[in-house]
């Protein structure tokens, strides 16, 4: 078992005492990352829109997080799913779950600028920190300085308009590699 693995089933087991910068540290720097197999919140309401069974959400949402326990969206919908299905006691844990990796994102910068975007260890995260804070999107934009890559979105917050910024170095580092070996083939 890896050092990821023994680090999520910990945070599985008690969420609210489990280290989730270390975790997420550890997704990126072992063989169970998988950026690229984030799904989307958009992509996960298709799968589960016709499903009239939250059980049946529940077990779509595990199956998603048995190959990538760290996919906040799937992560999210399960805690509802649970909760709708009366499992109000796997429902708390799967939101505490929830709730410590995005607090473990937002502990990564303020995301106000350059050097203090929220590191993401997938891009769809960007979405769910911005849903949180209430971020309306309206454009984005992929810069590269030095040798990190950002995504920075304009947007509003009510009438306000904000910037924020998303260090996206480790998914495109996977995309990149990833789109190297198919031009390989």
């Amino acid at each position: 078992m890896s050092a990821f693995d023994d680090l999520a089933a910990q945070a599985e087991d008690n969420p609210a005492e489990a280290d989730f910068a270390t975790l997420r540290a550890a997704y990126v720097a072992g063989d169970a990352y998988r950026p690229l197999k984030h799904i989307t919140r958009q992509k996960l309401m298709a799968i589960t829109d016709s499903v009239t069974d939250f059980g049946e959400v529940v077990r779509t949402c595990q199956d998603i997080l048995k190959s990538n326990p760290l996919d906040l969206e799937a992560r999210m919908m399960l805690a509802h799913a649970q909760e709708k299905s009366g499992d109000a006691a796997s429902a708390e844990k799967t939101h505490t779950f929830a709730e410590r990796m995005l607090d473990a994102i937002l502990a990564t910068g303020d995301g106000k600028s350059f050097g203090t975007a929220f590191h993401l260890v997938a891009e769809f995260e960007a979405w769910t920190v911005m849903r949180t804070f209430g971020i309306k999107a309206s454009s984005q934009e992929r810069l590269r300085r030095e040798d990190r890559v950002f995504d920075v979105f304009e947007g509003k917050i009510g009438k306000d308009d904000v910037t924020i910024y998303f260090d996206v170095t480790d998914p495109v580092r996977v995309l990149d590699e990833t789109l190297e070996r198919s031009d390989d083939e």
